[in-house]
């Protein structure tokens, strides 16, 4: 039975990149270490271990996207376009009841962010965030 997921493996060829872009994505600094498997920069994401490996990919081009939940996704998308990143897909209500976005890291690999749509708390008279709870897709 799976419980859940343990670690997010990702293999670049430019190790300083990533690091770079997902320290800025997920607010967290990433340790560079050399286990004797490899140098790698690594951090710890709620349960989740997330390492990123120097050196060509042993499983090729996946398709796969990397989906990380936050409990105000508004709030969090705010945070990561300060740190100079763009949205591919910016956050909007879908049917099944999340709000989602999504964004590429310097490899072009998919990031999703996350919400539920009864998490995010309504925002205040005139606020910009017409896809928070309420809101239309495309409004």
């Amino acid at each position: 039975m799976i419980t859940g997921a343990n670690a997010i493996l990702i293999s670049t060829s430019d190790l300083s990149a990533l690091v770079t872009f997902y320290s800025a994505l997920l607010d967290t600094e990433l340790q560079v270490n050399d286990h004797g498997g490899g140098r790698h920069a690594e951090a710890d994401v709620g349960s989740v271990h997330l390492a990123i490996f120097e050196g060509p990919s042993e499983t090729g081009p996946s398709g796969m996207t990397v989906c990380l939940h936050t409990d105000n996704i508004h709030a969090e998308a705010d945070r990561i376009r300060a740190r100079g990143i763009s949205f591919e897909r910016e956050p909007v209500s879908m049917p099944f009841g999340g709000i989602f976005g999504t964004v590429r890291d310097p490899d072009g690999n998919t990031v999703g962010l996350m919400s539920w749509q009864d998490e995010v708390p309504k925002p205040a008279q005139g606020d910009a965030h017409p896809d928070a709870v309420g809101g239309e897709v495309g409004s």
